[in-house]
């Protein structure tokens, strides 16, 4: 059984094998920040929330987190965020995760679907986020992207969700809105996310 898609309240001792999933960027002025699910008690909390009947948008996630921190929100997690491409309470995954697709980023100016959001928090604690603000234009449109290289679908998850597996590169700014900071990042990985 593959620990590393998800994870359980009581995660199995020790680490893997063979490790599937990971995250890394490059975030001057550091030289680089990474983490891989099973590997030092890290695990990859998939989930996908939302599909109310007031609320039908779907918010599909997946953090990489220590195993004690399944909200993926505690020094040293990065949480990646998918909003569904329309109103409705399932997606069509093979469809939105396609291979060689481009996924605009969250702003609180124009908050449509079908959008990404990407959340670290620091070793230190700090709580950056790219959606706190516009990501910066540059004369060609965008200094940021985030691109599906290549996507799969995967196990279930602990709560029975379904979830999707993609190798992805992205570059965007993150905003800290406590101290008014920006560091923009670079990187890769191979994620997942819950959906239905």
């Amino acid at each position: 059984m593959i620990w590393s898609a998800c994870s359980k309240s009581d995660p199995p001792g020790g680490g893997f094998d063979s490790p599937v999933f990971s995250v890394g960027f490059e975030a001057p002025p550091d030289s680089g920040f990474g983490l891989t699910a099973g590997l030092n008690g890290t695990y990859l909390f998939t989930k996908v929330e939302g599909g109310t009947v007031s609320n039908r948008v779907l918010v599909m996630s997946g953090a990489f987190a220590d195993a004690s921190c399944p909200a993926g929100d505690c020094p040293g997690s990065v949480k990646f965020e998918f909003k569904n491409e329309w109103l409705d309470d399932v997606v069509r995954p093979d469809v939105i995760f396609a291979y060689d697709q481009s996924w605009e980023y969250q702003s609180p100016l124009n908050d449509t679907l079908h959008n990404v959001a990407i959340r670290w928090v620091t070793p230190e604690g700090s709580v950056l986020r790219s959606d706190i603000l516009p990501q910066p234009q540059d004369s060609s449109g965008s200094f940021s992207h985030f691109i599906i290289l290549d996507s799969e679908p995967w196990e279930m998850n602990e709560r029975g969700e379904k979830t999707w597996k993609m190798n992805v590169d992205f570059s965007c700014w993150l905003f800290d809105s406590i101290q008014s900071q920006e560091r923009r990042i670079m990187g890769s990985g191979v994620i997942a996310v819950g959906y239905r």
